[in-house]
């Protein structure tokens, strides 16, 4: 991501965020309520409006007419008042001071009392079906999208990441998502969505603040739930989609699907969806057993820009998957459908491939946000089988020790650490993060552990980018993995 924050307040109640990257869009919001905007936005390029470095230009600041579905220019930097919980769109300009040279990454910051107590989005009124809000995490630690109260609103949430020109999504229904265990930072701004029936709105409290050492949770007798990760990446774009396995899932579009949202700012990409019912999904949930064989269209897109409109066009992808948190009874065929080659994912993790011109869209968003179309026949067909269950079918417990691989490495801002707790393991269970000095860096855990699958988020702060060491350890057996932290 592009913004990146200090944990705690420091002197004269100033918490401070880093923007940093090139020029584009940012989701933001503030910890302190009221007219804030001209202390917060200080450090930025800012025009079009009163109060800005220049009155002349484009606007560069956005609020978001919920009810419109329409974003709303600012006029006036010094008088506009944010409410607690409420997201804005900014469009950063590298060159904050325009004289030709790029000045970021630069601290912003804003002076007041944080927003204390619980607050609700939107403040006044509510979201239709389908329709959006814009909110935003109104305190200074991160908070936990899982957490928070929805009322007619999706599980889905989704936030803007510059770096990569795309969303990174979570949702809490399927467990599964880019956007790491649903937490969301300080000054970020995040998507919601009102589900059928109208009326949707989201209570965010102080309770729903997360630990800054992660969360995590474990997959056990009681707990039927996997999932499998896809990546596909060509040059230096990447795209990821996410399949869920739980009991809530169903082949059709349930809660458990989030949808594939486009780009706020057009640049050329890849992107991988799966498809149901022709709509274009991120997240996709099925049951986590069935009597019968399944089948998922996906397809996958190297994509080119050509003023408004995306250009398909023929590219060399690499696609990876992820099975490590797949549950045993589920097996995966994926047939390319143009060479009619089929590919069991238990037996490899890559297929390379060239994608195949298909035509173009538009890269404009009908509204303030917009769902990714689907362009013409899916390139893959997924078939999905299960193997029938015995008597202790629901049992994930593990039978050996292991670290899997973590993922994404290299990350930023942060990153899943899977492991293994087996049976015959009694022993203390340490999870402790080393630079390449073997200086301790951070405790994530030292504990009795019950056997079971966990998955530990670990999001650094205050850390410089580089090489560290994941050690785990338990009694006399351990393993250590690399991995880069890029900020």
């Amino acid at each position: 991501t592009n913004m990146s924050s200090s944990s705690d307040w420091v002197s004269g109640f100033e918490l401070g965020v880093t923007i940093s990257g090139n020029s584009g869009f940012r989701l933001m919001s503030s910890p302190v309520a009221g007219t804030i905007y001209s202390d917060l936005l200080a450090e930025l390029w800012i025009q079009g409006m009163t109060g800005g470095d220049v009155t002349d230009g484009p606007v560069n600041v956005w609020t978001l007419d919920v009810s419109g579905q329409s974003w709303t220019d600012m006029t006036n930097l010094s008088t506009a008042s944010l409410t607690a919980g409420e997201g804005f769109l900014v469009f950063v300009f590298d060159d904050t001071d325009f004289n030709g040279t790029s000045d970021l990454p630069v601290t912003l910051s804003v002076t007041g009392s944080e927003n204390s107590g619980s607050v609700t989005v939107p403040n006044s009124g509510s979201i239709a079906a389908s329709s959006y809000a814009l909110a935003g995490n109104p305190y200074a630690s991160t908070i936990d999208f899982d957490l928070i109260t929805r009322s007619s609103v999706e599980a889905t949430t989704s936030v803007w990441d510059d770096s990569n020109s795309d969303w990174k999504t979570w949702n809490s229904s399927s467990n599964s998502g880019d956007l790491t265990s649903g937490l969301i930072a300080p000054y970020q701004g995040f998507w919601i969505q009102g589900s059928s029936g109208g009326n949707g709105t989201i209570t965010i409290e102080t309770s729903d603040k997360s630990g800054t050492a992660g969360t995590f949770y474990r997959i056990t007798d009681d707990d039927e739930w996997g999932n499998v990760v896809f990546e596909a990446v060509s040059g230096d774009w990447f795209s990821e989609s996410f399949i869920s396995f739980y009991t809530g899932g169903t082949p059709e579009l349930d809660e458990g699907d989030s949808e594939l949202l486009l780009p706020l700012q057009a640049s050329p990409k890849i992107v991988i969806m799966s498809i149901v019912d022709e709509q274009a999904l991120k997240i996709t949930s099925f049951p986590y057993e069935d009597e019968s064989s399944l089948t998922l269209p996906l397809d996958i897109m190297v994509l080119n820009v050509d003023g408004t409109s995306f250009i398909t066009e023929a590219g060399e992808v690499t696609l990876f998957w992820d099975l490590s948190q797949l549950p045993d009874h589920v097996n995966l065929v994926l047939t390319d459908e143009v060479t009619n080659m089929e590919i069991n994912l238990s037996l490899q993790d890559e297929y390379i491939f060239t994608t195949e011109p298909k035509g173009s869209f538009s890269a404009v968003p009908n509204g303030a946000i917009g769902s990714h179309p689907v362009v013409g026949e899916p390139r893959f067909t997924l078939q999905i089988t299960y193997s029938a269950l015995g008597s202790n079918s629901h049992t994930t417990i593990p039978s050996e020790f292991a670290l899997h691989p973590v993922y994404p490495n290299p990350f930023n801002p942060s990153t899943v650490i899977s492991f293994a707790i087996p049976k015959s393991v009694n022993k203390k269970t340490s999870l402790h993060i080393y630079d390449l000095k073997g200086r301790l860096v951070e405790t994530l855990i030292n504990q009795l552990m019950k056997p079971g699958k966990y998955k530990i988020r670990w999001d650094p702060i205050n850390l410089s980018s580089g090489v560290y060491l994941v050690k785990l350890k338990a009694g006399n057996k351990s393993f250590t993995q690399k991995i880069t932290y890029i900020k």
